[in-house]
């Protein structure tokens, strides 16, 4: 039986590939506080 990788029930075409960008992991709290734009919060990490 023939395999095709990737989504089957929608094209590219067909998706919003920009709105998944806010679920992009990231792995380091700073990156977190950058990506997110929460550089003005920093000072009240603990």
């Amino acid at each position: 039986m023939p395999f095709t990788a990737g989504r089957g029930d929608a094209s590219e075409e067909q998706t919003d590939v920009e709105s998944f960008e806010a679920l992009e992991p990231v792995s380091e709290v700073s990156e977190i506080f950058i990506k997110m734009d929460f550089r003005s919060f920093r000072g009240n990490v603990a």
